[in-house]
């Protein structure tokens, strides 16, 4: 029982991941050599890791954004990022 609560809980986790970078557009080098992240346009709290061609989204702790400069979460007067709504 345990299990499954578990192969749910990550099904869940990667359908969430996988829902955000469709919706951002989010494309990754096929082939890369080096670490390759990439801002989200729509949030600035969020960017995405490029692991073997997929983006995996990655979370900036609560009040910092990405910093698309030194590729770290930063405080956002120094991030300076500027999020483009969604249309909807």
């Amino acid at each position: 029982m345990k299990f499954r609560v578990f192969l749910f809980v990550c099904a869940a986790l990667v359908a969430a991941t996988t829902s955000i970078a469709i919706e951002d557009g989010i494309v990754c080098p096929k082939e890369q050599t080096d670490v390759v992240q990439i801002p989200s346009p729509s949030n600035c709290g969020i960017f995405y890791k490029c692991e073997r061609g997929r983006p995996i989204v990655n979370k900036c702790p609560q009040g910092l954004h990405y910093n698309t400069r030194i590729m770290v979460c930063d405080y956002p007067s120094s991030a300076q990022c500027v999020a483009v709504k969604s249309e909807q």
